[in-house]
């Protein structure tokens, strides 16, 4: 277990001072991180599904569903203490305020970050344990 944590703290987008705030053990962080390994296709996808739906049509409710994908991630980001729950917390906000233009022009470059945090956490614990 030593050796993975100090993989995890070379990951430079992760605060393992902040994740023992909300995960004190280091099996809860483990779990944590797993999660979001494991869930991470599929909340990208949820995400940009729900970007796409309020592009077509502005009076979609989506807007709704936007925000609350990107506050699910925010709290998995903040949870294992990666920085990039700043950004999420901003496209939250986007979706509350239904800003589309920040919405369109933010979304694939958080995306593109989530997946690459994803990976790099995936090949921090070793490909036996997580699979895409």
């Amino acid at each position: 277990m030593a050796e993975l944590i100090e993989k995890l703290e070379q990951i430079e987008e992760l605060d393992l001072e902040k994740a023992r705030r909300h995960l004190p053990t280091q099996e809860q962080l483990l779990s944590a991180i797993k999660r979001f390994i494991t869930i991470c296709d599929a909340q990208v996808e949820e995400l940009k599904q729900y970007r796409d739906s309020v592009r077509d049509d502005f009076a979609s409710d989506d807007f709704m569903s936007y925000r609350i994908q990107a506050h699910t991630m925010k709290s998995l980001l903040r949870s294992i203490g990666a920085d990039l729950f700043d950004e999420a917390y901003e496209l939250e906000k986007a979706g509350r305020n239904e800003n589309l233009d920040m919405i369109l022009k933010y979304t694939d470059d958080f995306v593109e970050k989530y997946l690459c945090l994803a990976d790099r956490l995936r090949d921090a614990l070793g490909e036996e344990d997580t699979e895409r």
